[in-house]
């Protein structure tokens, strides 16, 4: 993985064991490379996120965001981080970007906030985020196998030619 961009922050508040309650932040600017993983087919659609980027250039909504961002602040326990893959500085012809949400940890909820907020559509190395040989868990992975047929696939077994 080349680098990170971070794209937005995802906000956590836990009442109970069983009860979340999430809010995201997107930042002001988010690239194709992005918007192309919310669609199937990105060429047909409409394209999202078209007003979302006015409540950061609106004086009402910069003040709206600093509010929500003070409250924040008081309520919310845990802080996640979304970011995304770079695919156009790859040699590769894929376009649609990986996302991946990390954890913030490490000092107060004040503080993991404001290093989010200062690192909002920045390049992050991977080296800042993880270091040398620290475990991770990785949710939904696939082998890359590419497109195979239902033998190879799902280890069916072959029955012979002239079956009745």
């Amino acid at each position: 993985m080349l680098g990170n961009r971070s794209l937005g922050l995802k906000l956590k508040i836990s009442y109970s064991s069983w009860k979340f309650l999430f809010q995201t932040i997107f930042a002001e600017h988010i690239s194709n490379e992005c918007k192309r993983s919310f669609y199937k087919n990105w060429h047909k659609s409409k394209k999202a996120f078209t007003k979302y980027c006015k409540k950061w250039q609106d004086v009402d909504g910069k003040k709206q965001l600093e509010r929500d961002f003070s409250s924040k602040k008081k309520y919310f326990q845990v802080i996640h981080v979304i970011a995304l893959t770079q695919m156009l500085l790859l040699p590769l012809c894929q376009k649609k970007a990986h996302l991946m949400e990390i954890q913030v940890n490490g000092g107060t909820v004040a503080e993991k906030l404001d290093w989010a907020c200062e690192r909002l559509e920045q390049q992050v190395p991977v080296n800042q985020l993880l270091s040398q040989d620290e475990m991770t868990e990785v949710i939904g992975v696939t082998k890359g196998k590419d497109y195979k047929g239902v033998t190879s696939h799902w280890h069916t077994r072959k029955l012979p030619h002239k079956i009745q």
